[in-house]
């Protein structure tokens, strides 16, 4: 069990770094390319990096279409990326008003 809890921690270690990940995918170790791509997916989720962390569940279920565990990855990933997007454009409009709100003003003055 250590030595998987090893590799775990591994893995997540080098989600964040192209040349770890690329090595790790590389790897003859006996945890197989499903768990890799999935746990790769949760450092990258973790991380923040969602673009990222959904391009390797995705790829996990390729492999795996049924596994239960990266299907319900997969959507909480979707959900923030869905989440950040409506922050963003909240933040936008909000901008955007602040602007309108400036020249409003400054059309009255002059």
């Amino acid at each position: 069990m250590s030595d998987v809890r090893c590799r775990i921690s591994d893995v997540r270690s080098q989600a964040g770094n192209e040349h770890g990940t690329k090595s790790l995918l590389n790897d003859t170790s006996p945890i197989t390319l499903r768990e890799k791509l999935y746990l790769l997916a949760i450092g990258y989720y973790r991380s923040g990096d969602f673009s990222r962390s959904r391009d390797y569940i995705e790829r996990c279920l390729e492999v795996e279409p049924e596994w239960r565990q990266a299907q319900t990855l997969k959507t909480a990933i979707e959900d923030r990326i869905v989440k950040d997007g409506v922050i963003g454009v909240g933040i936008a409009v909000t901008a955007v008003g602040i602007v309108a709100g400036i020249a409003a003003a400054l059309v009255r003055r002059g």
